[in-house]
């Protein structure tokens, strides 16, 4: 399984991403005897979560590190590191720091992202850019504003209404800010875009 990307950011987080085309059976391999703890979930979606755990001991080589979820969904890591996953189709991500709050997200390109632009996307927002916003720009700002809410770990919020990302410009990579409406915090989010998926993760 080659790891499609694999660094570690200026702040000491480290961010992983890889293309699944491995079976299940092939990726349990990989992970070994009680490697993996089952879900009740099938297809796509367990090769996914079995990608994630796969991305764990590539990040944590040698350590015995197990993810779990707190009742609220969000994910823990048995090392005390904080951590976030994202998964979109045949990708699956991953970002973890040894103290900060994470949050990262990749999307697959969908063809049909501007017609439900307005389930993610206020009007003022839209305003803020003075131009309608490219597909680019409609993928990076959902993936944004997915980091966002996964790194303020409250599920009490949504995507619409209390995160805003600030104007920007897609390229192939750059840098994004945004905000959670519970902080008059700006967040720094970085992104890069890919052949086959957008990918946003915090920058702190």
């Amino acid at each position: 399984m080659p790891v499609h990307l694999f660094f570690s950011t200026a702040v000491g987080a480290r961010v992983a991403v890889f293309r699944i085309t491995e079976s299940g059976e092939e990726l349990r391999e990989r992970l070994g005897p009680g490697g993996f703890v089952e879900t009740p979930v099938s297809g796509q979606r367990q090769l996914q979560r079995l990608a994630v755990w796969c991305l764990l001991k590539e990040i944590f080589p040698g350590d015995e590190v197990k993810l779990s979820h707190r009742d609220d969904g969000h994910p823990v890591l048995s090392n005390g590191w904080q951590v976030s996953v994202s998964h979109s189709g045949e990708y699956a991500a991953v970002m973890v720091h040894p103290e900060e709050a994470v949050g990262i997200d990749i999307q697959v390109p969908k063809p049909h992202i501007s017609s439900g632009k307005s389930l993610f996307l206020r009007n003022e927002e839209q305003e803020a850019f003075g131009r309608d916003l490219s597909v680019g720009e409609l993928h990076l700002t959902w993936c944004a504003k997915e980091a966002l809410y996964k790194m303020a770990g409250d599920t009490s919020l949504n995507v619409y209404s209390h995160f805003t990302v600030e104007p920007f410009e897609a390229e192939i990579s750059g840098r994004m800010i945004g905000m959670i409406s519970t902080s008059t915090e700006k967040m720094e989010l970085e992104f890069r875009v890919e052949d086959g998926f957008f990918l946003v993760y915090s920058a702190f």
